[in-house]
């Protein structure tokens, strides 16, 4: 090696091995302080691709999760009332069954049919208020619900041009959970009306003429409306299909007398009392407009039908009726128990499954990424020492220029 003031080889030398030794050091003091070995691109391309199209999918699984929280809570809201509802019911059932006992008097039958009255109260109000969020599956509204189980995308190109329009990519992984209506009415029970047993083929209220009139060529129909309450033989059971006579009805002239419109024509029937309001001279002329509307296919006289229902229990028949309302009630509620139960538990599965998922997607990213503070602990040790190694290393090679003043002399 020739000897030169103007180049120092042994200097640069050593100084290129502390430089790389300072970078190193950089790069195991920034590991040790973030706790990874992979921080941007730069560091590993491939693998930071990697980790984060990972870190994409653990943040959806986020998303999927804070889904599924909000739809087992209304699915748990909606499970206990439910189990209200259920309860409800078999306390109605006790009062039906001690209701349909013909040996009871009228004043205990009067006290059990307003029992069944709030009862009934109670189911509706208990449906109104199982609500999460703003949102209730148990009441008319027949709400659907759905959680996200998952974070694909499935893509159906309608129009094959590769280009995904809207309405060509909808989440794949979704459980759907569909509303039940449990109000009173849902349920096929009304507060102080009378429903042909739903088990022949009826759900219908006898509160209208019209409804009446339609199904008059059902034996079944008309024996359960005749059981339910025909005081005045309006019904008549002797023609085939059954007719109307309103021979029995009592007629009203009115205040003003007759035809001045406000003479009525009123009656019992299947539990309602009816009272019909028109224009009629005298009792013959409201029974012909009467029998004469409904049998047309269209009504066409000028009066009105209102009806006012009768007590719940105002016969043991009707109790026996009411009974078999709400044991098919309670047999629908107990369905959507089984129903609601089983959502919820696929909820759970669904939940319990995607946070393990998440967990096992970070540990992936963390293997790929994440930094070995032991082994950078080691190399943190050596890189020091070998830092202070080259700097002793420079400052010799810095000295080595003097030794050629002793060739001049000196």
């Amino acid at each position: 090696m020739a000897f030169s003031v103007n180049t120092n080889a042994g200097a640069l030398e050593a100084l290129r091995q502390l430089v790389g030794t300072n970078q190193s050091l950089d790069v195991t003091q920034s590991r040790i302080n973030t706790g990874l070995k992979v921080q941007s691109a730069a560091d590993d391309p491939a693998n930071f691709s990697i980790a984060q199209n990972l870190r994409g999918q653990v943040k959806g699984f986020d998303a999927v999760r804070s889904s599924l929280d909000r739809a087992t809570s209304t699915v748990d809201v909606a499970i206990a009332a439910a189990e209200t509802i259920s309860d409800l019911l078999i306390d109605m059932r006790e009062t039906t069954i001690a209701a349909a006992d013909s040996g009871i008097d009228s004043a205990s039958r009067r006290a059990l049919s307003d029992e069944f009255s709030r009862l009934l109260e109670q189911i509706n109000s208990v449906v109104s208020q199982a609500n999460f969020n703003g949102t209730n599956i148990v009441d008319p509204s027949l709400t659907r619900i759905t959680a996200l189980t998952g974070t694909e995308v499935t893509v159906n190109d309608l129009n094959a041009d590769s280009v995904v329009d809207p309405g060509e990519a909808s989440l794949s992984n979704v459980i759907a959970i569909n509303g039940r209506d449990l109000t009173t009415s849902g349920l096929g029970i009304q507060v102080n009306s009378f429903e042909i047993d739903p088990a022949v083929g009826y759900d219908i209220d006898v509160d209208s003429l019209d409804v009446i009139a339609e199904n008059l060529g059902d034996r079944d129909f008309v024996n359960a409306l005749v059981a339910s309450g025909n005081p005045a033989g309006i019904v008549d059971v002797t023609t085939n299909p059954a007719s109307f006579d309103f021979s029995g009805a009592t007629f009203n002239s009115g205040a003003a007398g007759p035809s001045t419109g406000d003479e009525t024509l009123s009656f019992s029937l299947g539990g309602q009392t009816f009272t019909v309001t028109g224009n009629f001279a005298d009792q013959a002329a409201a029974t012909a407009a009467l029998e004469a509307d409904f049998s047309l296919a269209t009504p066409a006289a000028p009066f009105t039908v209102t009806s006012t229902p009768a007590d719940n229990f105002s016969s043991n028949i009707r109790a026996e009726q009411a009974l078999v309302d709400v044991d098919s009630a309670l047999d629908t509620v107990n369905s959507v128990l089984a129903e609601f139960g089983a959502a919820a538990r696929q909820l759970e599965l669904s939940s319990n499954f995607t946070t393990r998922l998440s967990d096992e997607l970070q540990v992936g990213i963390g293997n790929l990424v994440d930094a070995d503070l032991a082994r950078e602990s080691a190399s943190l040790q050596a890189l020091q020492v070998k830092q202070q190694l080259g700097l002793q290393a420079l400052s010799i090679a810095n000295s080595n220029p003097q030794s050629i003043l002793a060739l001049f002399g000196n």
